[in-house]
């Protein structure tokens, strides 16, 4: 099987990590899965049920907490990539992905996605947003899917910039657009990305 790396940055929420995120990896139908759990800093109560994990596959790194812009927006353009970033580079697998502590993946999400691979360097699928709609569609632009909504290449070495907030951009937007406008990407059009929106979320299909 093709092993696929799986990063999840964390920071003070143990209870969202632990009874969504982690078990929608853990419960994968593709399972050959390296999954490393990166902490910005994070707190006593997510160490300690990191560590009754027993499941092999999974790894834990807790970083200091990074430093962020104090501009409300900036901040949130900003906010966890360094954890990502960190993951990314230290992925095992062929493929790499991220995926948020408070959202989760559907149960076929990775199989999905690899089924589309074998020409691509980034393969991306619908995501629901929760009690929302659905987003996610083709042909790819930067905002046509969401950042857990996607595997890519480890291989290609790419990395979120962690100042895009100066240009007044979200890292996971500047992302994407340099991914749709460089990369060979595909598309599967299930559903792969069960996302919780904490802010507004931008239009959806019904």
């Amino acid at each position: 099987m093709t092993l696929v790396s799986i990063v999840i940055p964390t920071y003070n929420r143990a209870e969202l990590l632990m009874d969504r995120a982690l078990p929608s990896v853990l419960a994968q139908s593709h399972a050959d899965l390296d999954i490393h759990v990166v902490g910005d800093g994070t707190d006593q109560a997510t160490l300690d049920a990191l560590r009754a994990v027993s499941d092999a596959r999974v790894r834990f790194t807790n970083l200091p907490h990074a430093i962020y812009p104090k501009d409300p927006h900036a901040n949130w353009c900003a906010i966890g990539y360094p954890a990502v970033n960190y993951g990314l580079a230290d992925a095992r697998g062929e493929w790499v992905g991220a995926l948020a502590d408070d959202d989760a993946y559907t149960p076929d999400a990775i199989e999905n996605l690899l089924a589309q691979s074998e020409n691509a360097d980034l393969v991306y699928g619908r995501t629901e947003v929760v009690g929302h709609g659905f987003y996610g569609e083709w042909p790819a632009h930067a905002a046509a899917f969401t950042d857990g909504a996607y595997i890519m290449r480890t291989s290609l070495g790419l990395r979120y910039d962690e100042r895009a907030w100066e240009q007044g951009l979200p890292a996971d937007y500047e992302m994407r657009h340099r991914a749709v406008t460089t990369l060979r990407v595909a598309y599967t059009p299930e559903v792969v990305y069960r996302y919780w929106p904490a802010h507004a979320v931008p239009p959806v299909y019904a």
